[in-house]
């Protein structure tokens, strides 16, 4: 998945319109879809070299799915990090919100088809819902700007989810609506161009998104009204594009709604068989009922559906793990080193990018080499057992997360869980020894305590220079959630007794793997002064007075995000009548994802002002010491894993279902996406495991599970007849090459 999420497909754009031909019906090849084989590019690149042999109008569409896709999977690429950075959720709320948008973007296809095929038609559908579509982008943007504050966000989020699923039925189903029956090569081409713009717009935005998001310094070390706003544009400006062809647009009436027609169909057998109860004949089949109402081969083919979706059931666990590639995998590479040397430093979002990168290198290797060398040593891989591999490795792959996860949390803080807690920091030149209800100990000159825990509310604590140094007594007092820096130093106005300065502490990493600071003076402060970090490498300056830092009156500093590095710090005291640069010793260094706190001591001072100036450093957050090449592993698996299930699921179910409820299973597809999400919902919310691992290897459990019970049914269950069904051996990864019906069933993939 690239970004959020990145699919093998970027969409099902499904026409339930049953009057279609399977000439007609247009089912568009999805990101990392079969159809982008050797054959596929050459299709492409006939496409753009013979533009002539085509509809003037697919060109408008094909960028205007371009500007959309760049729009959705950059907004979705940056959302899990927008939600619990600048809004400030908390974990599992933030993962609850982007997968309720997720699960939203799922539900909402079955109403833009429902509306296209049986009221508006596909153009005033995809027209009127795009408007709604860039009022929740415009919305969103917006809202970006400080004050963060959640209601604009959850209404920018909700027409956004509604939005992009109620024109994934239309949009490539009226491309092809463009072509005469005589032009099904150059509509083929089509549909592997239309791939390609997915890609490129999805693949583009996946990349420069987070670059906007966190290289650019608007509001607090980003900028996502920026980052949110760049497609919102080019959400608009797909209307425009969109909107410039409407009076040489083929456009085909509304002929009727078939999702609704099946409903209907279930629905009246259902409410019959209830009613005739135990005078019902124990082969007679419950649906039959529905012959009396509706004809009898449509209720055969319901009946052929209802037991293909029978093996949909188990499916949504899949996506429930699949999905959180945009979620808890991003915020798991939050807490790690994204450095690359000269290259720079992935921003944990663009590690999503792996998935569509793999899956265009791997898909080539499944069709030319893995499958035909299973099938020469005469290892079985039909489709279910195909799928139900694809399962396995995605178990594997949160496995493979869960030890990773473990690794990290060896190394952090136990939560507050409603207390607070206190880190001690001993400035001065003595061991000072503590003494309060909750905590008895001495720190020593230079050093911090360890962190504590308690219960919020006031404390008196006495404290003093050991060996023989005056008591101090001193009150301290907290609030719950919130964890302290307290500084212990010599008190200015008496050199025998110690003092505290208290301040907030914060121990929570950067979102972009940067380091955190903040300053503490430990000498009187003037009103214009700041702290300038010059970045060094091998001892020298390379971006003189990269970052200046102010300190307020009480001698602290806001906590500041710094790019990793080595630092030469400098005060700088500007008066009415002069100025003066004080170097800081050491030099310091700044660990990606590090959270410090460094005190300033002076040395040496001339009326009250430091003309030599040392440095303390205290750590409350460890650097990222983790690369995230650790997660390549668990990206490789899962995305081994998607092209096993996922393409071959939906080929499989195809080849099964009877040709006129092709469209009605694609729809179920998608249903299968939406309660995946709804299952990662249900585990955010009830936060029945304590760690962030253990909640990996939970899911890895149910993985393994919903595994087992989908060999079981796969195991029982019968082949379709020979008449709907196609070669069960044949390559589902390769179905797209010729025929124009089997295209549907590896490019009618989920957004």
């Amino acid at each position: 998945m690239a970004s959020s999420e990145h699919e093998i497909s970027d969409f099902c754009d499904i026409s339930l319109n049953p009057s279609v031909t399977k000439e007609e019906s247009l089912l568009p090849g999805g990101r990392g879809s079969a159809d982008m084989g050797t054959s596929s590019w050459g299709q492409v690149k006939n496409f753009f070299t013979h533009s002539s042999d085509y509809p003037k109008t697919v060109f408008l569409i094909l960028w205007t799915e371009f500007c959309e896709r760049f729009n959705y999977y950059g907004m979705r690429t940056i959302l899990v990090i927008y939600l619990t950075e600048w809004l400030e959720l908390p974990y599992y709320t933030g993962v609850s919100v982007y997968h309720f948008f997720s699960m939203l973007a799922y539900f909402s296809p079955i109403l833009g088809a429902i509306i296209a095929d049986g009221y508006l038609g596909r153009y005033k559908t995809i027209f009127y819902i795009s408007i709604l579509y860039a009022i929740g982008t415009l919305i969103l943007s917006l809202t970006a700007f400080p004050p963060p504050e959640i209601y604009g966000p959850v209404i920018g989020l909700l027409l956004i989810s509604i939005g992009t699923g109620g024109i994934k039925p239309c949009v490539s189903a009226f491309g092809g609506d463009q072509f005469s029956s005589h032009q099904e090569n150059e509509r083929l081409s089509f549909f592997s161009t239309f791939y390609f713009m997915i890609n490129l717009g999805s693949t583009l935005s996946t990349f420069i998104t987070p670059i906007l998001r966190a290289d650019v310094h608007c509001y607090r070390n980003a900028c996502y009204p920026l980052a949110f706003g760049v497609p919102t544009i080019l959400m608009i400006l797909s209307i425009v594009i969109f909107v410039c062809g409407r009076k040489h647009y083929k456009q085909i009436p509304p002929t009727g709604n078939l999702v609704g027609r099946v409903s209907r169909c279930v629905w009246h057998g259902l409410k019959l068989r209830i009613r005739n109860g135990k005078n019902e004949e124990r082969d007679h089949h419950w649906l039959n009922h529905a012959t009396d109402t509706f004809e009898e081969d449509f209720v055969e083919d319901v009946k052929s559906l209802l037991k293909v979706l029978f093996l949909f059931l188990p499916l949504p666990i899949f996506w429930a793990l699949f999905n959180q590639q945009g979620s808890r995998w991003t915020l798991q590479a939050v807490e790690m080193n994204g450095e690359v040397g000269s290259l720079g430093r992935i921003k944990p979002d663009q590690m999503q990018v792996l998935n569509p990168l793999l899956i265009l290198i791997l898909i080539p290797v499944f069709d030319k080499l893995v499958y035909p060398c299973l099938t020469k040593i005469h290892i079985p891989n039909r489709p279910l057992q195909r799928m139900s591999a694809g399962m396995a490795l995605s178990c594997l792959a949160f496995i493979v997360a869960g030890c990773v996860q473990l690794k990290m949390d060896s190394a952090k803080d136990p939560h507050l869980d409603g207390n607070s807690a206190v880190t001690f920091i001993n400035t001065a030149n003595c061991p000072v020894s503590i003494k309060s209800s909750f905590y008895i100990a001495t720190v020593p000159a230079h050093e911090a305590s360890s962190y504590i825990l308690f219960s919020p509310g006031n404390y008196t604590l006495s404290i003093n220079c050991e060996p023989s140094g005056k008591p101090t007594q001193l009150l301290l007092t907290t609030e719950k959630h919130i964890a302290y820096r307290a500084i212990i130093k010599v008190d200015a106005s008496d050199s025998d007794r110690l003092t505290i300065l208290q301040f907030e502490d914060k121990r929570k990493k950067d979102m972009d793997g940067k380091a955190i600071v903040s300053l503490i003076a430990n000498f009187p402060v003037e009103a214009n002064t700041t702290v300038i970090f010059s970045q060094q490498k091998n001892n020298v300056s390379i971006i003189p007075g990269s970052l200046n830092i102010s300190l307020h009156d009480d001698g602290d500093s806001d906590f500041t995000s710094v790019e990793p590095g080595h630092y030469q710090l400098f005060v700088f005291h500007k008066t009415a009548s002069s100025s003066e640069l004080v170097p800081v010793e050491p030099v310091l260094s700044f660990g990606g994802g590090s959270v410090q706190t460094i005190v300033l001591l002076p040395e040496e001072t001339k009326t009250n002002l430091p003309t030599q100036v040392s440095a303390l450093i205290f750590t409350s957050v460890r650097e990222n010491d983790l690369t995230m090449a650790w997660m390549i592993p668990q990206y490789v698996l899962i995305t081994i894993g998607e092209i096993l299930f996922s393409i071959t699921g939906l080929s499989f179910a195809y080849s099964q279902a009877p040709p006129s409820m092709k469209s009605v299973l694609q729809a179920a597809w998608l249903l299968t996406v939406a309660f995946g999400d709804l299952v990662v919902i249900i585990v955010a919310e009830t936060q029945i495991m304590p760690t962030q691992s253990s909640e990996f290897f939970m899911f890895a459990g149910l993985m393994a599970l919903d595994t087992l019970l989908f060999i079981v049914m796969a195991y029982f269950y019968k082949n379709g007849s020979s008449s709907r069904a196609l070669d069960m051996e044949a390559d589902t990864v390769t179905l797209v090459k010729s025929d124009p019906l089997t295209k549907e069933f590896s490019d009618a993939k989920k957004d």
